[in-house]
């Protein structure tokens, strides 16, 4: 991938009327610009070279970062996948819009696709997935195209490429969703490809294939929760280096979407967004997998590279999932109709460098609710009602890494927030009037998720 890095604008007004033109928020002149929303399921942030990593698994996306603004503080409000999803695009929390492994996303909520084809844009969805983000799920609401296949990404790109819109005069949104990251339900835990798994993982550790007493890949993970002995630390480390590489596999991929896509004039006219819908956890915090809110979860890469690019520039504010909705709508200078009641705030102001009110994340664990975590300034709370817990942990701005900590003054202020937070929520749902509507899973489907852990 090549992408020509630009010179630093030296003003706000410099920067954003040359990429956007909202400084001012004058009216668009000439064409609307396009919108490609990259959602890669399951990558941590701090398993990327943009985001510290020194593996090496992530050029193309490192590359992309040179040329966007990269927020270091961007949490997920869910660490399950469907709900993660409905929160980025109807921009309301997780208690809101009530979607659920066994709710589907109700079609009273106005969705992000839904609000741009209205306003004139071709909006497709191409996601390497067929269980959660689905038409049975909601997730079809708005989008003239809507593919799920459960494919890897050389697979997404094609159906990507070939599709008429890229090529039709006026603006397109793309929602991509690329599930190679995610833990495999057959075969290893994880999986580049075996040039990719040598290269980060290493030969396998003696008597251990991925397998174990007849379990396997994700199933094999589940299980291990719940007893340590399936899988050592060695072994562990062999299966975190496969991690890796599914990275480097997927990274490679997005390098040559990109390449095609800069082939066809589309980056000088497209914003992007990167980001993830929960990264992944390998003990830290004694589980494996994406139940807990804690930051392997919780924290997201977040890029946003303007038509064209532009110099890196890392913000370190708090940002949330909850507010890429509104932020699309500001950089494209869409009006949000009367019935869209988005929670979130427009990320402009942070990309103008202007000052902005601090904002609080909230992190719903799986399944929903246990435990939940809140953000605020450095400080996290951590809590679960069954067992009773309470953890404090602050974060260093340099590292990210967050430290166990004792100061219950603080914890008490933050579980106090946390407490009003959760009633406002209730309380938004009672006021739209939101109705959930039970998942239309076959029978395959629920046998297939409850032997990983999701369903009952």
């Amino acid at each position: 991938m090549t992408l020509p890095r630009r010179a630093l604008a030296t003003s706000c007004a410099a920067v954003l009327l040359a990429a956007l033109g909202a400084c001012t928020r004058s009216p668009p002149t000439g064409p609307r610009a396009n919108l490609i929303l990259i959602s890669v399921d399951t990558l941590r942030a701090d398993h990327l070279g943009c985001y510290g990593s020194s593996r090496g698994a992530s050029p193309a996306i490192d590359r992309l970062a040179s040329e966007s603004w990269v927020f270091d503080a961007a949490y997920a409000q869910s660490t399950n996948t469907l709900i993660s999803h409905a929160t980025m695009l109807t921009s309301l929390y997780p208690p809101v819009h009530g979607a659920t492994p066994e709710r589907r996303l109700t079609d009273q909520v106005t969705t992000l696709p839904e609000v741009l084809q209205d306003a004139g844009y071709r909006t497709a969805a191409f996601l390497g997935h067929d269980i959660w983000l689905t038409r049975a799920m909601g997730f079809a609401q708005g989008f003239d195209h809507f593919s799920t296949r459960p494919v890897l990404a050389e697979k997404t790109n094609r159906d990507v490429l070939s599709w008429p819109g890229l090529a039709e005069d006026g603006p397109f949104f793309l929602f991509l969703h690329y599930y190679d990251v995610h833990s495999r339900f057959t075969q290893l835990p994880y999986n580049g490809g075996r040039a990719l798994n040598l290269r980060f993982a290493g030969p396998s550790p003696p008597d251990f294939d991925g397998c174990r007493r007849g379990l396997c890949a994700s199933e094999l993970l589940v299980q291990a929760n719940g007893d340590s002995s399936l899988l050592s630390e060695n072994e562990l480390r062999w299966v975190v280096g496969l991690y890796d590489a599914g990275i480097a596999a997927f990274d490679r991929r997005l390098g040559q979407l990109i390449d095609a896509l800069e082939a066809r004039g589309v980056l000088d006219t497209s914003w992007i967004i990167l980001t993830a819908d929960h990264g992944e956890e390998f003990r830290e915090h004694g589980l494996l997998l994406h139940l807990q809110p804690y930051p392997s979860v919780a924290r997201v890469p977040l890029l946003i590279r303007p038509p064209g690019g532009r110099e890196e520039t890392r913000v370190a504010e708090i940002v949330r999932h909850v507010d890429l909705f509104p932020t699309v709508l500001d950089l494209l200078r869409v009006t949000p109709p009367a019935g869209a009641s988005p929670q979130g705030r427009s990320l402009v102001p942070l990309l103008e460098g202007e000052p902005n009110d601090p904002r609080t994340a909230v992190t719903w664990g799986e399944p929903m609710g246990q435990p939940v975590a809140l953000r605020r300034g450095t400080a996290t709370l951590v809590l679960r009602t069954v067992p009773a817990v309470a953890e404090l942990f602050v974060r260093d701005p340099v590292t990210g890494q967050e430290t166990r900590k004792v100061a219950p003054l603080i914890a008490g202020r933050l579980a106090r927030n946390l407490q009003r937070f959760e009633r406002m929520q209730e309380q938004a749902r009672t006021d739209l009037g939101l109705v959930g509507l039970p998942a239309d899973l076959s029978p395959a489907q629920r046998q297939r998720l409850r032997s990983l852990g999701y369903v009952q």
